[in-house]
C-alpha cells in the first residue's frame, strides 16, 4: 500500500510541500511534547515567562533529557521520506532531531488584527553555520516538520511559499549555490530577470500551515519557508528532520538546479498543467 495518494504526490510536485496527518502516532507525539517541557526551565503555562524567551530557538535539543520519543518520530517519518526519495537512497537519521519552539511574542492578536504573513521572509535550507563560516552549502532531500502541539493561525506555524521550489530550480540553473546571501532568500523575478535587493518572498503569497498536534509537513529542499509569527498565547513546538542522501556532496549542485531528479518516488508524477508561466 502506498503511503501517499496520487493526489498528494501531485500536490507535492506542484507546490513543493504536502501536509499529512496520522504519520506519527498520538502517544509518541504526547511523549515528545512532555519530554521537551520536562527539561525546559520555563513552565509551559507561564505565559509571561515564555514571552521573555528568545522568539525562536534554532535547536532546543539540549533540554531533551529523554530522547526516546524523538527517535521514534524519526523511525515513523523515515518510511515516508524513503517513499518519496526512493528506497535505500537516504541515510537513516540517528536519534537526534531539531526541536524548534517558537515562543509567544507577547502581542496577542485575533481576526483582522493579525499581522500580515509578509512580515516574514522565506529562506532555503542549507545555508547555515557552515555557509557563514566556510561558504559551504548543504543539501538535503526530503524535509519533514512535525507539530508536537496544536498550532492556530498566527501561532508560529510553518510558513511556505507554494511553488517557489520551481523558481529556485531556475535560479540555480544559472547561478552558483554560493551566490545566495541575506538569509538565503531568492531574489525577486520579473520579466525574465532576477532583481538583487528585492525578495521573491515579497512578490508571491505565503501560506501559513496550522493544525492539530501530529500534523506533518513534508517539503522540498528548494522551497522557500520560515517559522511563522506567533501572536497566540501558546508556544509553537515542532520537530524538524532533514533526510540526507549519502552522496549529497557529489550531487548537490545538480540537485538544486533539477528539483525532482533525485526523488525516485516522484518518477511518473505528472502535473495536469505547467506549474507556472513566467
Amino acid at each position: 500500500m502506498s503511503l501517499f495518494t496520487d493526489r498528494q504526490l501531485t500536490a507535492l510536485k506542484r507546490n513543493g510541500f504536502v501536509v499529512l496527518s496520522d504519520v506519527v502516532d498520538d502517544d509518541t507525539i504526547e511523549a515528545a511534547r512532555d519530554a521537551f517541557w520536562d527539561g525546559f526551565p520555563t513552565d509551559r503555562d507561564d505565559y509571561e515567562g515564555l514571552t521573555t524567551e528568545p522568539e525562536r530557538f534554532e535547536n532546543a535539543w539540549e533540554y531533551i533529557e529523554d530522547p526516546d520519543p524523538f527517535r521514534e518520530i524519526n523511525d515513523q517519518l523515515f518510511p515516508y521520506a524513503e517513499a518519496l526519495a526512493g528506497e535505500g537512497t537516504l541515510e537513516r537519521p540517528d536519534g537526534r532531531i531539531q526541536v524548534t519552539p517558537r515562543f509567544p511574542t507577547g502581542e496577542q492578536t485575533e481576526g483582522d488584527e493579525r499581522p500580515p504573513l509578509h512580515r516574514a521572509t522565506g529562506h532555503i535550507d542549507g545555508y547555515g553555520p557552515h555557509f557563514d563560516e566556510h561558504y559551504e552549502v548543504g543539501y538535503y532531500t526530503v524535509m519533514a516538520a512535525v507539530y508536537l502541539d496544536r498550532v492556530d493561525p498566527r501561532g508560529g506555524g510553518f510558513t511556505v511559499w507554494p511553488g517557489s521550489h520551481w523558481y529556485a530550480g531556475d535560479y540555480y540553473a544559472d547561478h552558483h549555490l554560493e551566490s545566495l546571501v541575506n538569509d538565503a532568500t531568492l531574489p525577486a523575478y520579473e520579466d525574465g530577470e532576477w532583481t538583487r535587493g528585492e525578495a521573491l518572498a515579497h512578490q508571491t503569497d505565503p501560506l501559513e500551515i496550522h493544525g492539530d498536534a501530529g500534523t506533518v509537513v513534508f517539503w522540498h529542499q528548494n522551497l522557500l519557508h520560515c517559522g511563522g509569527i506567533n501572536t497566540s498565547p501558546y508556544t509553537r513546538l515542532s520537530a524538524i528532520q532533514r533526510f540526507v542522501r549519502p552522496d549529497a556532496e557529489e550531487i548537490k549542485r545538480d540537485a538544486y538546479a533539477n528539483p525532482w531528479k533525485y526523488w525516485e518516488g516522484m518518477d511518473g508524477v505528472e502535473l495536469p498543467s505547467a506549474p507556472s508561466e513566467r
